[in-house]
């Protein structure tokens, strides 16, 4: 795995960079889908439930990444220079997560399988942010995700198409991610911030889709 060059965006140290645009949905959106989901009077499914641990977890990344914006204006630019070989889950079409294709049982595992992958980036940015809040919001963040990824391993009959992590490649992952400098650092905590809000609001949809699937 290639991670950013130490020198100044090099052109030859960057030949694996890809230029995305990241876009936040709406806070204001999910939260009203959360009130919706919540304020209704109706029994408590597995559904509604993983909805608001889900929509708990995405207010939190996005409370961190608003705080780490603080300190580097760059951050909010539209366009962000990011890693195409960094390989953090996303949702394709072909996950059955989306209206075209919706296949629960395959989403389900891809959602697992995501959040399992999310925790080893999470885990390397515990205690290296710039301040003790910033560090205890990475710290729930974290604990956030592998309780998503617990809930979610309890409400599917079996796990044996799940790609866990391999304990190998996460400790080669966690040794090429220390040896960036704090430049880099600040970047690589950033895209994978971006990468689980978007892991977590396409997450949301076929969760409320799924009702009594997931119980």
């Amino acid at each position: 795995m290639k991670f950013l060059s130490t020198s100044t965006f090099s052109p030859l140290a960057f030949l694996g960079l890809l230029l995305v645009t990241v876009t936040a949905a709406p806070t204001s959106q999910v939260l009203k889908d959360f009130t919706d989901d919540t304020t209704r009077s109706k029994p408590t499914t597995s559904a509604s439930q993983a909805f608001r641990l889900f929509t708990l977890v995405l207010y939190d990344v996005q409370e961190l990444k608003s705080e780490l914006c603080k300190h580097n204006a760059n951050c909010v630019e539209e366009e962000r220079a990011t890693l195409n070989n960094l390989n953090l889950p996303t949702i394709e079409i072909e996950d059955g997560c989306f209206y075209n294709g919706y296949n629960w049982e395959t989403c389900h595992l891809k959602i697992i399988t995501g959040l399992l992958k999310f925790q080893i980036y999470l885990q390397y940015m515990q205690n290296k942010l710039q301040s003790d809040s910033e560090n205890e919001k990475a710290e729930k963040v974290y604990s956030g995700v592998k309780s998503l990824s617990l809930f979610m391993k309890a409400k599917v009959s079996s796990t044996e198409q799940t790609v866990f992590p391999s304990p190998t490649e996460n400790a080669t992952l966690l040794k090429e991610l220390e040896s960036q400098n704090e430049t880099q650092k600040f970047l690589i905590v950033h895209i994978v911030l971006c990468s689980l809000e978007e892991f977590l609001q396409n997450s949301l949809r076929p969760i409320r889709k799924a009702g009594s699937e997931l119980d």
